[in-house]
């Protein structure tokens, strides 16, 4: 067997900040762990003291070295580090990590004896969505492509056609070489003796549908809640809609409140359920026993809901963004992404008829994922 390769993962972040890029992650060591020995590399996980590291820890890979970024520098160590640069202007002791990757990378001088920097770019929300930005945020996104351009050789990971089409209209001065890795769902060990637990403890009714979506201004949950509006003027009663996900944001701190605000002005409050950020199982368990999962963003990259659903053979019903037909080819319907009323007759369908579901085999993503994963690191090298 030759040497394997070693991949820096920056997991610097957390449930809180981005619970996507978290459940991006854990995936991907994940999925580096289901490779046949001889491909899995070598891992140096690099975290801080919020970023949930148990969840990797527990995965249990072999071949795996955890870095803390924020632990405390000895005082010996900044005291000559300190006089050093006094006389130098850099340090004398300074951390360097020898690999042959970094993913998702980013520009730190620690990282220069890295082989290849491959950086990656969830989606090109701030282009589509400025006002939800601050100018930090634009600023980061700016150096982000500045950094791009200016060395070649860095490569860059997309997670679909999509995202690609807008990296040519927002940046076609950016040629560097484009992977896409459209990354999958791995579904934990579901108890399904849960759900009747969790359907009196949230109160529902027999037949539900549920949105997992952070209450952020461009998931458009007000589209369902009109949506809802015009199913009860049309005298269907006997349902509910499920919120999940963190209930605060700070691209607008009242949007929460005139959402809840607009369902009890109209007579809404008591068909909504909302669970706030709740465990991924119950989460899933909610997701397989409901009448469809719904996905009414305004814009997404590559969803990770929708990647759950389609693990669970669900029928979806999602706005008619590009990146949403582009992910779900089967067991779904399109609605247009601020019409409440189509949603509201895709709603009563699935109430009255319901929707064929077409089975899909998901280990078959699961399969072209890896085999992409392989590629994109090299990683039958290893043999």
């Amino acid at each position: 067997m030759g040497k394997r390769k070693v991949i820096v993962i920056p997991f610097l972040t957390n449930y809180s900040l981005a619970t996507g890029v978290v459940i991006y992650l854990i995936n991907l060591v994940k999925n580096f762990n289901a490779l046949a020995d001889e491909q899995k590399p070598k891992l140096i996980i690099l975290y801080g003291s919020v970023s949930p590291i148990e969840d990797i820890r527990q995965i249990g890979y072999p071949f795996i070295r955890y870095c803390q970024l924020d632990k405390p520098v000895p005082f010996i160590i900044r005291a000559i580090n300190k006089a050093w640069r006094m006389i130098f202007n850099t340090p004398l002791i300074r951390k360097e990590y020898h690999a042959d990757f970094i993913y998702p990378a980013y520009e730190d001088p620690a990282f220069v004896k890295i082989k290849h920097k491959i950086f990656w770019k969830e989606d090109f929300q701030e282009s589509y969505f400025p006002s939800y930005f601050s100018e930090k945020e634009f600023a980061f996104v700016q150096r982000f492509f500045e950094t791009l351009k200016t060395n070649p050789d860095y490569q860059l990971v997309l997670s679909s056609q999509s995202a690609g089409q807008d990296l040519r209209t927002f940046y076609l001065a950016v040629t560097n070489r484009v992977h896409y890795l459209r990354f999958v769902s791995l579904l934990p060990r579901l108890h399904y003796a849960l759900v009747t637990s969790l359907q009196l403890a949230h109160t529902l009714p027999a037949h539900y549908f549920i949105v997992c979506n952070q209450f952020w201004p461009h998931k458009n949950h007000i589209t369902v809640i009109k949506a809802v509006e015009h199913i009860v003027s049309k005298g269907y009663t006997d349902f509910a809609v499920v919120f999940t996900g963190k209930t605060t944001t700070t691209r607008n701190p009242h949007y929460f409140g005139e959402l809840k605000s607009y369902m009890a002005t109209h007579g809404l409050t008591s068909f909504f359920r909302i669970t706030g950020f709740i465990e991924r199982e119950q989460q899933l368990l909610l997701m397989k026993n409901s009448a469809a999962v719904i996905q009414p963003s305004l814009f997404e990259g590559w969803s990770t809901v929708i990647e759950d659903a389609k693990a669970l053979n669900k029928f979806v019903l999602a706005a008619d963004l590009d990146v949403n037909k582009e992910q779900l080819d089967r067991n779904a319907c399109f609605f247009e992404r601020t019409n409440e009323h189509q949603l509201a007759e895709l709603m009563i369908q699935s109430l009255t008829a319901g929707h064929q579901v077409v089975p899909l085999d998901y280990a078959d993503n699961i399969r072209v994922f890896r085999k992409e994963l392989i590629q994109l690191f090299d990683l039958d090298a290893n043999r």
